[in-house]
């Protein structure tokens, strides 16, 4: 596996990213999205980034927005909406690179799985793969604002009506090659709503539900259960 820096423009805004690719080219490729206060370093799309590569995929992780080493202002920037639109810029981004070939799947974590599942439709065919994602806003909503993250304690309570108000449920029924990751004990995203998901997607779909299982799959165990699944997912196609 190589990896290189790519940035791209959205909205006018630089946002930047790193592409893994395979010793294999040109190879198909993912994109990932990570949570609402996350950035692409996260652990989770690295790991995930190696094993797609070692199947074969080349793997896309970039900062949305606002986050990480991105343009943007947070507070004003951010939105479903727009965060959609930098994974449409994202994947025009990585289709135009010399050594990949076409869109094989998305990923996304927390708020990323939201935005994967908002999108997804525009890309028949390909393979989806999400951790924690909400269907619905308002247990997300109200958890960011008792969380202690420095980023959410600065936002004003106007933020929350602007950008984190969603129902998913028009965007995900029949969308199909989905694979969703929960933890049982999730006090952010409530499990139901994992399920609620999987019963509006079409076959083939897959709920895997980790017993004890937090937000973020913090355990060792259930982050090598993620990777070996979710790769294996997403190479299938």
């Amino acid at each position: 596996m190589t990896s290189e820096p790519l940035a791209f423009i959205s909205d006018g805004l630089t946002l930047q990213g790193v592409l893994h690719l395979p010793h294999r080219l040109p190879a198909p490729f993912v994109v990932g999205c990570h949570g609402l206060f996350a950035d692409k370093e996260s652990p989770k799309q690295q790991a995930l980034a190696a094993a797609c590569c070692e199947k074969g995929l080349a793997f896309f992780r970039f900062d949305h927005r606002g986050c990480g080493k991105s343009h943007g202002d947070f507070a004003t920037v951010t939105s479903l909406e727009a965060r959609c639109r930098d994974l449409e810029d994202a994947l025009q981004a990585v289709a135009g690179h010399s050594q990949t070939l076409g869109l094989a799947g998305l990923f996304g974590s927390s708020m990323g799985g939201a935005v994967v599942l908002a999108s997804a439709r525009q890309w028949p065919g390909i393979r989806i793969v999400t951790v924690a994602a909400p269907l619905e806003s308002e247990p997300v909503a109200a958890a960011v604002q008792l969380s202690d993250n420095p980023t959410a304690r600065s936002l004003p309570p106007s933020f929350y009506d602007r950008a984190l108000r969603f129902n998913l449920a028009e965007a995900v029924a029949g969308l199909s090659n989905v694979l969703l990751f929960h933890g049982e004990q999730d006090a952010v995203v409530p499990m139901a709503q994992a399920r609620q998901i999987c019963d509006l997607c079409a076959d083939p779909k897959k709920l895997v539900i980790f017993e004890g299982g937090d937000h973020r799959i913090s355990t060792e165990a259930d982050q090598t259960v993620f990777v070996k699944k979710a790769a294996h997912w997403l190479a299938r196609g």
